[in-house]
């Protein structure tokens, strides 16, 4: 099987997955189950930038084509892509701050707040995922 078929496959089963895990991590924050939470916040981003890497590897592959996107998707699959880059990098910098900085630094501080618009990107990103892979195939 080709890589891009299988990365097709793969996206799909991690989106759903990882979208399921994210609702779960969610409402285990939401009921105050802080260790839960965190342990799914950190399989939840290092796969995600698993994910991201594993994306970017395909365009290195010898004989890699990508797949075709009509125009009038173009915007779409943009806004996808960049609106997915927030939640990683968000989650990665409230992951780090909970790891590593004071309990009284900006990101501690707030981090229910910008958890939550977090969590709704990253919602958003998995859903938009699982369209894109109907879109292409």
């Amino acid at each position: 099987m080709a890589y891009g078929k299988f990365f097709l496959q793969f996206s799909a089963a991690w989106g759903m997955l990882s979208l399921l895990l994210l609702i779960v991590a969610w409402r285990k924050a939401a009921r105050g189950k802080a260790a839960a939470h965190k342990t799914l916040m950190i399989f939840l981003t290092a796969g995600a930038w698993l994910f991201i890497m594993s994306y970017l590897l395909r365009y290195f592959l010898p004989g890699y084509t990508p797949p075709h996107i009509p125009g009038k998707l173009i915007p779409w699959f943009a806004l996808h892509g960049t609106v997915g880059l927030f939640p990683l990098f968000g989650a990665s910098a409230l992951l780090y701050a909970r790891l590593r900085s004071p309990k009284n630094a900006f990101l501690n501080g707030n981090h229910k707040p910008l958890g939550r618009v977090t969590a709704l990107l990253w919602c958003f990103t998995h859903i938009g995922g699982i369209v894109n892979i109907w879109l292409l195939r």
